[in-house]
């Protein structure tokens, strides 16, 4: 690879729901210098390396009767790694009972920043991607011809464009299109 591409490289950081997660995709990411936060599956291993830390959330939860939440950031080596990773667990007990997720991490970093502001950030994107395709017909290129399906995304592109700016200046909050 060029130095140029690997310099970009660097400044990139791949984010993914467990659907991603591949241990040759962690192992690519590692050579070639690409930070990742990518979910997890949870299993019998991952949650009793949590176990003490859930039952101090599910306590908590009993105390104050309300939804509680907390990060716990811990080395991880499933069978198919050559190595150990960082793994952060989002702890949270509520009405509904425990509902841990665990996300892996090529960062040593707070387990809330890298949960919560970088993680999840994941989220927002696809949202911002819904919010095109369903409120500003993205989707919409049901023409024969290959310039109107054109003309009909930039159009999309443009409004998209406006709107998220418009956002930005009046501190809209997110609501989604719905």
């Amino acid at each position: 690879m060029s130095t140029r591409i690997r310099r970009v490289l660097r400044m990139c950081v791949f984010r993914g729901d467990s659907g991603f997660y591949r241990p040759r995709l962690l192992s690519w990411c590692d050579r070639n210098n690409v930070d990742y936060l990518v979910g997890i599956s949870k299993n019998s291993r991952l949650l009793k390396e949590v176990d003490v830390a859930s039952m101090l959330i599910r306590k908590a939860h009993n105390e104050l009767g309300e939804k509680v939440s907390a990060t716990y950031r811990f080395q991880y080596q499933a069978r198919t790694w050559k190595h150990p990773r960082w793994v952060v667990a989002r702890l949270e007990e509520g009405e509904l009972g425990p509902n841990p997720r665990f996300i892996i991490s090529s960062r040593y970093d707070d387990g809330f920043k890298l949960y919560y502001e970088q993680y999840c950030a994941r989220g927002d994107m696809e949202n911002r991607i819904k919010d095109q395709q369903l409120c500003l017909f993205a989707d919409r290129t049901s023409s024969t011809q290959w310039w109107t399906n054109q003309w009909r995304l930039i159009l999309s592109g443009f409004a998209y464009t406006l709107f998220e700016r418009l956002r930005t200046y009046l501190r809209i909050p997110d609501q989604g299109c719905h």
